[in-house]
């Protein structure tokens, strides 16, 4: 009887309203303790999350500045470089310019020499000739040794040979032989007038003959040297000016590609520093929201642990033998009543 009085009791402590307060803490125990375990995967994972971007961040944020750095040192070796090669192609325009000018200057200069040894040559050469051709005359004829009159062939070559003597040689001649010559000029064509000057008018030929022979092989040889010279020094300046338009070519090439690689520093600067303050912005943004989530999390977890232990405690409270022993003596006075 008493086990089946006990039986009775407890089945209808069940449905009592102090089971049904505790039935409610219990589901609302077991409610605590799974939103507690959610509420810590969840913060975990939120956990996991800040890490992984702070590290990413961070790591983002140490190659951008590394990079920065590399750039702007790029940057001023570029800038550095592509002064130096303006600077460079400006020289070498100039000395292009320069070493233009001065060949021709120089072929200039070597055709008017060419055009004054022509012209020369021509001089010292006919002068040559007439003197040649009056020593042979006089050789000839023998004239004025013999006694025999030259003929009027003779004296026209003897006369043109005093007279290229006169025009070509006169720095050579004394004021003496000179005016002898002039003399000889002004006589009539009186074949006796040659014979008492005969001998140094032929001596005074022979000498300019030699005289103009000289001459005109020294001004051949002087040619021939101008020539070389002129030839030399316009091989030298075309190699010059050949060698600095190629290095133009080979500068201008590396300037564009300095100038291209500098632009591209440059944008790559500016993209790098736009995504570093990002990346710093995000980090910012990244801690103060991760802190505030760590801090939500700790005042949830201690509320809740607070709710808990409340719940566990009146759980406890209204689960007591004593409160159990209670609700069954006024259950059963309730049962004897009826």
């Amino acid at each position: 009887m008493r086990s089946f009085l006990l039986a009775v009791a407890f089945a209808t402590s069940l449905s009592s309203p102090v089971g049904k307060v505790v039935t409610t803490l219990q589901a609302m125990q077991t409610q605590l303790g799974k939103e507690q375990k959610e509420d810590t995967e969840a913060y975990e994972k939120m956990q996991c999350w800040c890490e992984t971007n702070d590290k990413e961040k961070n790591d983002a944020v140490a190659a951008a500045k590394k990079s920065i750095d590399d750039l702007t040192a790029a940057i001023e070796t570029g800038t550095a470089k592509s002064a130096e090669l303006k600077a460079t192609l400006v020289k070498l325009d100039k000395s292009v310019k320069k070493n233009s000018e001065a060949l021709k200057s120089a072929s200039g200069l070597r055709e008017k020499e060419a055009a004054e040894f022509s012209e020369e040559e021509a001089d010292l050469s006919s002068s040559l000739d007439s003197a040649t051709s009056a020593v042979d005359a006089l050789s000839k004829q023998n004239a004025f040794l013999q006694g025999a009159k030259p003929t009027a062939e003779s004296l026209l070559q003897i006369q043109a040979g005093v007279r290229a003597a006169l025009t070509r040689g006169t720095e050579h001649l004394s004021t003496r032989q000179q005016l002898m010559m002039h003399e000889y000029l002004q006589q009539p064509a009186d074949f006796n007038s040659y014979n008492s000057r005969s001998g140094a008018i032929f001596g005074v030929l022979g000498s300019m003959k030699d005289t103009f022979t000289a001459d005109l092989s020294q001004a051949r040889k002087d040619e021939s040297l101008a020539v070389s010279d002129y030839e030399a020094l316009a091989s030298a300046k075309n190699d010059e000016i050949s060698a600095a338009r190629k290095m133009t070519v080979d500068k201008t090439q590396e300037l564009a590609t300095t100038d291209e690689d500098l632009a591209n520093a440059k944008h790559d600067k500016e993209l790098t520093i736009k995504q570093l303050n990002t990346d710093e912005a995000f980090l910012l943004d990244l801690a103060e929201k991760c802190a505030e989530e760590s801090k939500a999390y700790d005042n949830r977890t201690k509320e809740r642990s607070v709710e808990i232990k409340a719940v566990g405690e009146a759980i406890a409270i209204l689960t007591d033998d004593s409160a159990d022993r209670k609700s069954t003596r006024l259950n059963s006075s309730h049962d004897l009543d009826l």
